[in-house]
């Protein structure tokens, strides 16, 4: 891999978010509430549903004693909770130890039903809604990075372009990964070598998601779901190890940077326990993964352009 040029990629990208960075902040401010709404949500449902079989293992009466002996109540101090809930958490632990183990089984069946009661029509309708809130991140910031665009605008060129590319990064994963089970159930039924192929049937994966990898940025670029797979498997024909390489830098950058900001909001969190102020924090979590992950997506643009002028050659594009 050349290191000048992956230097410039990674500014390029960099430097197309400083330069749309009104509209990038804007854009990961909604992204990070609507991610925060959701997980709340869904959160909260889990913590109810946890409480229930907490509830049912220590004894209703036991768990309501332990709340008045804290004086838990409604604006309660985060040590009064983070107190009772190792309170709790010891009760729980002994009650457990104390159950034979039909009794153990028993109890862990039926919490396994009731929380999946509790919670599947959650995650059903939670669940994608998230997904789609993630392809729709990628199809702005992809837009914004291929043409620049006022921050209303923006959002409409993103809302055209995300579901079919959606239907791109499906489509990646089914050609990349969907062989993968039948396959490995033969292996594994009909071979005496199973063990040594199974680990050798990973390759292909390994060897063609890298290939498909530059389908997204084709799309938005030149359009066509099944162009953009063809142009980003031919493309990068010769140039795998670049393609690997550059996506490897970007991510291990991204990580590092992301790693940062949130062991400072979680140390400040640490400090501040205060509810309204764990929520802001939680929020700015959401603002730098999404951040994070659209510094991925700007990069995998820079990348495909510089694939898509000289594949076989090293890799140079201006920083913009």
């Amino acid at each position: 891999m050349d290191t000048s040029s992956l230097t410039t990629l990674l500014t390029a990208s960099w430097s197309a978010m400083r330069a749309n960075f009104r509209t990038i902040l804007l854009c990961l401010a909604a992204v990070a509430v609507l991610s925060v709404l959701m997980q709340v949500v869904v959160g909260e449902r889990v913590g109810t549903a946890a409480a229930t079989q907490v509830r049912r293992l220590v004894g209703e009466a036991r768990y309501q004693e332990l709340a008045t002996e804290l004086q838990l109540q409604e604006g309660a101090t985060t040590a009064r909770w983070q107190e009772f809930s190792r309170r709790v958490g010891d009760e729980v632990r002994l009650k457990f130890e104390a159950l034979d183990r039909e009794e153990r089984q028993e109890f862990l069946m039926t919490a396994l039903q009731e929380g999946l009661r509790e919670l599947l029509p959650v995650l059903l309708i939670f669940g994608p809604l998230f997904l789609l809130l993630i392809a729709w991140s990628r199809a702005f910031f992809l837009r914004l990075a291929v043409a620049p665009a006022p921050f209303p605008v923006a959002i409409g060129r993103a809302t055209q372009t995300f579901l079919p590319l959606t239907a791109v990064y499906i489509v990646m994963l089914v050609a990349g990964l969907a062989w993968l089970p039948p396959l490995c159930f033969l292996l594994i039924s009909y071979s005496p070598y199973f063990a040594f192929l199974f680990v050798l049937s990973f390759l292909g994966p390994v060897i063609l998601l890298p290939r498909l990898a530059l389908a997204p940025a084709y799309y938005v670029k030149e359009g066509g779901i099944v162009k953009s797979l063809e142009n980003s498997f031919h493309r990068t024909k010769g140039v795998w190890w670049k393609v690997v390489g550059s996506l490897a830098a970007a991510s291990l950058l991204s990580f590092l940077v992301l790693w940062f900001a949130l062991t400072v909001i979680d140390i400040v969190a640490a400090v501040i326990a205060v509810s309204g102020v764990l929520l802001v924090l939680y929020w700015l979590r959401q603002v730098f993964s999404f951040a994070a992950a659209g510094y991925r997506t700007i990069f995998l643009l820079r990348l495909a352009e510089a694939v898509q002028k000289n594949p076989r050659r090293p890799m140079r594009v201006k920083s913009s």
